[in-house]
């Protein structure tokens, strides 16, 4: 039922999203277009997460257990991710981010960061089931996963998010460093989290720490800012 659930907001939202966008020039930025595509996402990463068992494993998992409370490690590598998420995404992040003049809606950009984090967390937690499947050995599951969701995120951003979801933020020069000093760090420490704890429930949190933070220094647009907008695709 909940997967029908889904699958009718998905087909719903994407007819909305046609019927939204159809009339305007390609090129063109559109903020309600942007919120559509983000539910969209959202949607289509809770139905491949359902349909790869992860939104069962977390439903059934404690946010922490005593095992986890009792364990010196889990302490510390609970702390040195948060503490990347921090760093990654509110120091090095956001010195490579410019907001270009927009408005700071403290409740969007809070609400759209944290279903962008779950959207992203499903996403990569499916992509981590699936290697379950086809590899025996937790670390090479973790290595596989590593890639396919470095090389997805990659192509994703460059290709369709960072043009028709994500408002004008990058600054070019700082494009290779947000790679190699936000993005990197965050998949090494949050996979390793998850490898040595298999914590999805955390995995989410720490995800959502991040993507609401970049939705913060970009000042991602109010979801009551509906009219069009032209944008630069390239």
């Amino acid at each position: 039922m909940a997967l029908l659930a889904l699958a009718a907001t998905l087909g719903a939202t994407v007819w909305r999203l046609r019927h939204q966008t159809a009339s305007l020039p390609r090129g063109t930025y559109s903020v309600y277009g942007a919120w559509l595509r983000g539910l969209i996402y959202l949607c289509a990463s809770a139905v491949l997460a359902v349909l790869t068992g992860v939104i069962g494993r977390v439903v059934a998992q404690p946010l922490v257990s005593a095992a986890n409370l009792a364990d010196p490690l889990w302490w510390s590598l609970t702390a040195l991710c948060g503490a990347v998420e921090v760093i990654a995404y509110f120091v090095i992040w956001r010195k490579g981010t410019l907001p270009r003049g927009r408005v700071r809606h403290i409740p969007s950009v809070l609400v759209f960061g944290a279903l962008w984090g779950i959207s992203e967390a499903l996403v990569f937690l499916s992509i981590w089931a699936l290697a379950e499947i086809v590899i025996p050995i937790r670390w090479g599951v973790a290595l596989a996963a590593f890639a396919v969701i470095s090389t997805f995120k990659g192509i994703w951003q460059s290709r369709y998010w960072d043009l028709y979801v994500a408002p004008e933020h990058n600054i070019p020069a700082w494009n290779l460093p947000k790679v190699l000093f936000a993005h990197i760090p965050n998949l090494i420490v949050t996979l390793t989290h998850l490898a040595l704890f298999e914590s999805a429930v955390l995995f989410i949190l720490f995800q959502m720490i991040a993507l609401m933070g970049s939705a913060w220094f970009m000042r991602f647009p109010a979801w009551t800012e509906i009219k069009a907008r032209r944008k630069e695709v390239g």
